[in-house]
């Protein structure tokens, strides 16, 4: 069964999540993509969700406007399933759990795991 992750967070705090935006290069220019991707420390990629009313739905609340949405862009989500079904002891090394762990310490966040069946 597949699930995915979203997360959503104040904008304002991506840096303290360790977050930057990846951007593509052409001639010598930055630009962004679109959707805005953005990547972790660790690798991690995410996608800016671009209907952010979609987790209004899914969560029953009024999201604020200086809020971002982000969707997992890879499997990490199966490698995380596995670590803490399978094998316990390699959880504390699974860079989606370091990155999740890390996100706790923001001032509001919401973490949405949903099947995909039901998107």
């Amino acid at each position: 069964m597949d699930y995915y992750l979203d997360i959503i967070m104040n904008e304002k705090e991506l840096e303290n999540a360790g977050l930057t935006e990846k951007l593509c290069e052409w001639n010598g220019e930055k630009y962004s993509y679109n959707p805005a991707q953005y990547i972790t420390d660790s690798a991690i990629e995410f996608e800016r969700i671009k209907d952010i009313q979609h987790s209004n739905k899914l969560a029953g609340i009024q999201i604020p406007m200086d809020i971002i949405g982000l969707s997992l862009k890879s499997d990490l989500l199966h490698d995380l399933d596995y670590a803490i079904n399978c094998d316990l002891d390699k959880l504390t090394e699974n860079p989606l759990f370091l990155f999740l762990t890390k996100l706790s310490e923001l001032s509001m966040i919401y973490i949405f795991l949903v099947r995909e069946d039901e998107k």
